[in-house]
Parts: structure tokens; C-alpha cells; sequence
């Protein structure tokens, strides 16, 4: 349905879950900024615990980075979700880098609220803020990407909630907000960047120094 700049997205109520899933998707009029609200509104059933994690596919980038928050100490910033790292992985200061593996398939778990893809010509960020002290699944993951092997040359930016028990009645939100930029005049001749240059878009990308 249609209603004025919004469109509305209406699941049926799922039969092992009891929950219809609402989808509000907002385009703002000036800005190039995507506004996607999901809603778990529980209908029928015994309660479930369960989070909203919003999947988003996109072609093959140049590079995804993973702004790392400022409470994250450990050595990696991350958590394995395959059975090794993907071998582009690396770390960069508070910012993990990565690209897609032609021949495997990655993934990796972390504590961030925002995520990174990085185009030849276009960059997207997509936000959904991490809620402080909240628990959340797949080991305390609020941000995780995954990236796919040839032939199917696409990766996944992925934003989860928190967890937390639905009973009849109770609703569960989350909103993710993609803002999309055109890169740096440099970025056009993505192989003539270093790595370094690189990040230094990046940080602009996330607002850092």
C-alpha cells in the first residue's frame, strides 16, 4: 500500500512464529537516503524470542568496512561465522576491511551499528544504531557481513536487533537508513587508490578524522 511518500509492506502472520512482519520503506525527497522500518507485531501463539535482522544484497564491491566501536578492545574486532576468516580481513586502525573470495564463501559477525560498502563510483552506508546493553544473537552480532562465492558475485550487509520475548500484542522495531555518495574524483580509477586512501575515504564516508 501507498500511503503518501511511504510505501507499506504487510507479511501474513507466519505460521510457526504467530508474527506478521510490517515494512515501512521512505525515500527522502532531497536527499539520496532510504529509510526502511521493520516491525515484528505479534499475533497468535506462545512467545518467542526472536530479533529483526534486515538482510541487504549488493553486487560485488570494491571493498565493505566495518566501523568498530570505541568499546570494542579485543585483538580482532570481530566473530567467526565460517569455518576461517575471509582472506582479505584485515584491520585498519577502529575500521575492518574486506572484499568478496572468488573462491569461498566468508562471514563475520561484530559489534557495530553501522556498515560500509564501497563501489567503483558509489559508496553506501547503511545505519542501525546498536542499542547499549542489549543482548544479541549469533554471539553478541549487531552488524555482520557475508560475501559469496563465483558464480553468484554478491555480498550481504546485515543489520540484527536485539533480542527480546514477543507475547500477543507486543511489537518488536528496527529501523535501517542507507544514505548513498558519490566516491571521491580519485575513486573513479579504483585500482590507482591504496589501501590506505582507501580507508582515508572510508573515515570521510563515516564521518571520522
Amino acid at each position: 500500500e501507498i500511503k503518501g511518500n511511504t510505501v507499506e509492506l504487510l507479511t501474513p502472520v507466519d505460521l510457526h512464529y504467530g508474527i506478521r512482519v510490517r515494512r515501512l520503506i521512505q525515500l527522502d525527497a532531497r536527499k539520496p537516503v532510504l529509510t526502511i522500518t521493520t516491525t515484528f507485531e505479534k499475533m497468535e501463539g506462545d512467545p518467542h524470542t526472536v530479533a529483526v535482522w534486515v538482510i541487504t544484497q549488493l553486487k560485488d564491491p570494491q571493498m565493505v568496512y566495518v566501523p568498530l566501536p570505541a568499546a570494542q578492545s579485543d585483538a580482532t574486532g570481530y566473530v567467526l561465522q565460517s569455518k576461517t576468516p575471509p582472506p582479505s580481513l584485515k584491520r585498519e586502525g577502529n575500521l575492518l576491511a574486506l572484499t568478496r573470495d572468488a573462491k569461498a564463501a566468508y562471514k563475520i559477525g561484530t559489534q557495530a551499528g553501522t556498515l560500509l560498502w564501497l563501489g567503483e563510483k558509489h559508496a553506501l552506508r547503511i545505519d542501525s544504531p546498536r542499542v547499549p546493553n542489549a543482548v544479541y544473537p549469533d554471539e553478541n552480532s549487531s552488524a555482520e557481513v557475508y560475501t559469496n562465492q563465483d558464480p553468484a558475485k554478491y555480498v550481504e550487509l546485515e543489520m540484527l536487533g536485539p533480542l527480546q520475548t514477543l507475547k500477543v500484542g507486543d511489537q518488536l522495531a528496527r529501523t535501517n537508513v542507507y544514505t548513498l555518495a558519490r566516491r571521491e574524483p580519485k575513486g573513479l580509477n579504483a585500482k590507482g587508490m591504496t589501501s590506505a586512501e582507501m580507508a582515508q575515504e572510508a573515515r570521510r564516508l563515516l564521518g571520522q578524522k
